[in-house]
């Protein structure tokens, strides 16, 4: 079990650079400006959440990447979320099959390019 949880937080570690990275600018420019208690506020979430996050001690969930993303303005949303989905695609990439190996998909995840629009809905 400890092996098994200690390849996870390895994988984990190595693979979510580029939302990091995303994640670091949004808290460090304005409004925020470098405040992960505003941010938190700002966004919905724990501040001992965003924080674990901030530190690659917890992995930033789907529904954390969510509320993020809801909570700030769309070109801001599109890049972090696609830094994430990015992420989510090297890690997945990089795992290797263990079972069904004859039948698994062969075509390699790294052809595979994310891309995200926001569009701008209209008040009224």
């Amino acid at each position: 079990m400890f092996l098994l949880t200690f390849v996870n937080y390895m994988l984990h570690i190595h693979y979510v650079n580029k939302f990091h990275k995303e994640f670091k600018r949004v808290l460090n420019d304005p409004p925020f400006n470098g405040t992960q208690l505003a941010l938190a506020q700002h966004a919905g979430v724990e501040p001992a959440q965003l924080n674990r996050v901030l530190k690659k001690t917890n992995a930033a969930t789907p529904e954390f990447v969510g509320r993020l993303c809801g909570s700030l303005p769309p070109e801001q949303s599109a890049l972090l979320l696609k830094a994430y989905l990015d992420d989510v695609l090297a890690a997945t990439a990089a795992a290797k099959p263990t079972t069904y190996k004859a039948a698994s998909w062969r075509r390699p995840l790294s052809d595979i390019e994310v891309s995200v629009k926001c569009r701008v809905k209209k008040a009224g």
